[in-house]
């Protein structure tokens, strides 16, 4: 640091103070960032962070000593860079918890005696580990209820895509309208449930039924839509014989199953015979989670970004009104297309799917929370400071030289 000053004051004329608050602002710039802190913690730590730039401006040992109170004080705030206002008593508690903390630093900085502080910074050390205890334990919980959940939630909103991408808005006979949305999306349902999205793409049943879809939405006739009668010959044969291999694959409900595909080869002989059938259009159906997003196209390149998310990740996002929330992925499973999100005591805030949370992070709703670390910000911070000071040195010599010769 002495050799920093000598060369500032030699080669930029700065004096000795004014370099080492340069070197103390830019410390604590990266913890004074908007979206690192909540607005309210933000208004009240805008008083602190001069104060700190201060006092680690006269004090060498901060920038040497690994355990220096002003370094822990400043990674232990940052604890509050996970605190959002909520309804709960855990979060007020967490909030008094912390403006205490800060009250007591600014005395302490008043005082130009950080050695009190220490004691402040243990009690809310200890307090942050009987909640991060706390915490963990209500989080374990909740994924645990939560991953049978969305497990459930992700098989239905798969085969309901299939479903919709299909049939949907496509002319099929009214009385099988019920069958497609409850006999076999409950088949296909159950074994989304039960198996991997690799197992599934090798099921012989699932594979049966994403060649017989697409077909089944071409073959039948209503007001504006007219199929070809001898694309009708070629292609229900076909179907039928398809329709016929799909009964050999094993099914859960073998009797349901099988008069599903009864109705459904009488429908396609009376299509083929020119008999009348009464087609109405098939109404997309929706998730009991909400809208599926099957329809949703996403590039690849979005859609990778979510691989490379991992539990413990934190994340601000922006929502309507101002209202910005910070959540923790606390729940990332390969069988499941859902992610979990909860708050800085365990609690639920939202669910989203991979595709949902692609969007989010691409349109700015949704962005990593900043996690500045107090020893990796002195230790990359100095370097530059040591080099731009031996810069000043060899100039500073040169000219004594010069002046010499």
């Amino acid at each position: 640091l002495g050799q920093i000053e000598r060369a500032a004051r030699g080669i930029e004329n700065q004096s000795a103070d004014a370099v080492r608050r340069q070197l103390a602002d830019e410390i604590i710039q990266p913890f004074n960032q908007n979206e690192l802190w909540d607005e309210h913690l933000h208004a009240v730590l805008q008083t602190l962070w001069p104060a700190l730039s201060n006092t680690i401006a006269r004090d060498d040992e901060f920038f040497c000593n690994h355990q220096h109170p002003l370094r822990q004080l400043l990674q232990t705030l940052l604890a509050g860079c996970y605190w959002y206002p909520r309804e709960s008593k855990a979060a007020q508690q967490f909030l008094d918890k912390l403006l205490t903390l800060i009250i007591a630093t600014q005395a302490s900085l008043a005082t130009a005696d950080t050695a009190p502080l220490q004691h402040d910074i243990q009690q809310f050390t200890d307090f942050l580990a009987s909640e991060e205890k706390r915490a963990a334990m209500l989080e374990n919980r909740l994924c645990e209820t939560e991953l049978a959940h969305l497990k459930q939630i992700s098989a239905e909103t798969r085969v309901v895509d299939l479903l919709n991408k299909n049939l949907a808005h496509r002319p099929f006979p009214t009385d099988l309208h019920g069958l497609i949305s409850g006999t076999l999306k409950s088949e296909l349902q159950y074994w989304a449930f039960n198996k991997t999205p690799d197992e599934l793409i090798q099921l012989p049943l699932w594979k049966s039924w994403n060649r017989l879809l697409p077909a089944l939405g071409e073959l039948f006739s209503a007001d504006g839509i007219e199929v070809d009668q001898q694309y009708l010959y070629q292609q229900i044969p076909l179907v039928i014989a398809e329709l016929e291999r799909s009964s050999e694959h094993p099914v859960n409900n073998s009797q349901a199953y099988q008069q599903f595909i009864d109705h459904l080869n009488a429908h396609l002989m009376a299509a083929i015979q020119k008999q009348a059938l009464e087609n109405t259009l098939f109404i997309p159906l929706i998730p009991s989670a909400g809208q599926g997003t099957g329809n949703t196209q996403v590039p690849y390149s979005l859609l990778k970004q979510t691989e490379q998310l991992h539990v413990g990740d934190w994340f601000v996002f922006y929502g309507e009104n101002n209202e910005v929330l910070r959540c923790k992925l606390a729940l990332k499973n390969p069988q499941v297309d859902q992610l979990l999100l909860v708050d800085h005591t365990g609690r639920k805030v939202m669910i989203k799917s991979h595709k949902d949370f692609a969007l989010c992070l691409s349109t700015g709703i949704a962005k990593p929370l900043p996690t500045p670390d107090i020893h990796a910000i002195i230790y990359q911070t100095l370097p530059a400071w040591i080099e731009r000071a031996n810069t000043g040195v060899q100039a500073q010599l040169l000219l004594q030289k010069q002046k010499a010769e």
